[in-house]
């Protein structure tokens, strides 16, 4: 490859960055908005944020729905192992909750169980 064309890194996204990046963006917006408006505050942007930071969960939700979520995804795993939506979205739950090997491993079982 040319080289300059390539993009380093390691290809895996870090969500709490892009969650940290989209709030600064936030506020910076909220501001501009705060002070576009001659003097008088549309939005109070520090209440905005607070608000917007209380909303959003800091592990994917509450540990009894993430409970019965494993459970009903390994039932359709164990049922249909050859159905790859299954797999999927049991990677896809375990990396929200931060286990990325446990996500890994899930993904490589299900590609072994469903080659096509």
């Amino acid at each position: 490859m040319t080289p300059g064309l390539m993009t380093p890194g390691t290809g895996e996204l870090d969500m709490r960055k892009i969650g940290q990046a989209r709030n600064t963006l936030m506020d910076m917006r909220l501001s501009q908005v705060s002070d576009s408006v001659s003097g008088q505050t549309v939005v109070d942007p520090k209440g905005y944020l607070t608000d917007l930071n209380s909303m959003i969960p800091t592990h994917g939700g509450d540990i009894n729905d993430i409970k019965k979520a494993r459970l009903l995804l390994k039932s359709v795993r164990e049922t249909n192992p050859h159905h790859p939506p299954a797999w999927i979205a049991s990677a896809r739950l375990e990396e929200v909750t931060g286990k990325l090997q446990v996500a890994r491993n899930l993904i490589m079982k299900g590609t072994e169980m469903c080659p096509k």
